[in-house]
């Protein structure tokens, strides 16, 4: 298991999420040791608990979406995911991949969109906003 688990943020600034800027953009890192639990409540979101001494910093809610630039979040931007958890399964996978290494990089695929001719494996998936509370 890797030391940390590196989500690339792409097109924050005008991704519409709260609080959102340029300065989110890019690799974020997340220190494996510190994450109690990854739940998925909603299709577009994933929130990692950590164990932390700060109370205000003990959570990390990342959004996701099918754009990889304009609004991450609403009709026709968030992901289509209907079986399973999606994001939460991609964040399992990083936890356990590269043993003994120092980072791992957790990319989205695909999500579960009906194949069509301009898009055979659904739509891709990007990281959009990380927020830590």
């Amino acid at each position: 298991m890797a030391k940390y688990i590196s989500i690339n943020v792409v097109s924050n600034a005008d991704s519409t999420v709260a609080g959102a800027s340029t300065f989110g953009d890019g690799e974020h890192l997340i220190n494996v040791d510190q994450i109690i639990e990854i739940t998925q409540a909603a299709v577009g979101t994933v929130t990692i608990l950590l164990d932390s001494a700060v109370a205000a910093a003990d959570t990390i809610v990342l959004t996701a979406s099918i754009q990889s630039t304009g609004a991450a979040t609403g009709a026709g931007n968030v992901p289509v995911n209907t079986a399973g958890a999606l994001l939460k399964e991609a964040l399992n996978y990083a936890l356990t991949a590269n043993p003994g290494g120092v980072k791992s990089k957790c990319v989205l695929g695909y999500d579960q969109a009906a194949a069509t001719v301009a898009l055979p494996y659904g739509n891709r998936m990007y990281w959009r906003d990380f927020t830590q509370a």
